[in-house]
C-alpha cells in the first residue's frame, strides 16, 4: 500500500463447526439466526451456494471467536438430534398476511412449541407455509 500503513492483522483464531443437511431454503440469516436464539456466540455464518446454479449445496459453516463456544454447540446440537420427529407439523394454505408471532400463537394451546417458522420469499412475503416443532 503506497504512503499506508499495512492492514491490520487480526488477533483472534475463528473456530468453524460444519453444518449439514440444510434446507436449500436456509440462507445466511437463517442459520445465524437460529443458532444465536439457543444462545450461541457466534462471529458470524455461511450457507455454501453453486456459483452457477445459486442453488444451495445443503452445508455451511458456523464460526466461534472461542473454542469453547464451538464446542459447546456442537455438544447442544448433538443433544437436540434426540428431537421427537413426530413433533414437527409442516402447515399448509396459510394466509399471506400472517406472520411468525401469529403462527406461533395459534398452535400454542397445542402443547410447548420449540419453534415456529413461517417460510417467507426473500422480499418478506409469507410463502403461505410454515413449521411448528413441539417439545414432543
Amino acid at each position: 500500500m503506497p504512503g499506508g500503513a499495512p492492514p491490520a492483522k487480526r488477533d483472534f483464531l475463528v473456530h468453524s463447526l460444519y453444518i449439514g443437511n440444510l434446507s436449500s431454503k436456509t440462507f445466511d440469516l437463517d442459520l445465524y439466526k437460529f443458532f444465536k436464539s439457543r444462545g450461541y456466540a457466534i462471529a458470524g455464518v455461511k450457507v455454501m451456494f453453486n456459483k452457477e446454479s445459486r442453488q444451495s449445496r445443503g452445508y455451511g459453516y458456523l464460526n466461534f471467536y472461542a473454542q469453547e463456544e464451538a464446542e459447546r454447540c456442537l455438544e447442544g446440537m448433538k443433544k437436540d438430534k434426540d428431537f421427537d420427529s413426530k413433533a414437527n407439523v409442516l402447515v399448509k394454505n396459510l394466509p399471506k398476511e400472517m406472520d411468525q408471532n401469529t403462527l406461533k400463537k395459534l398452535f400454542d394451546e397445542f402443547g410447548t412449541i420449540k419453534s415456529a417458522k413461517l417460510e417467507v420469499f426473500s422480499t418478506g412475503e409469507s410463502r403461505c407455509f410454515g413449521y411448528i416443532q413441539f417439545e414432543t
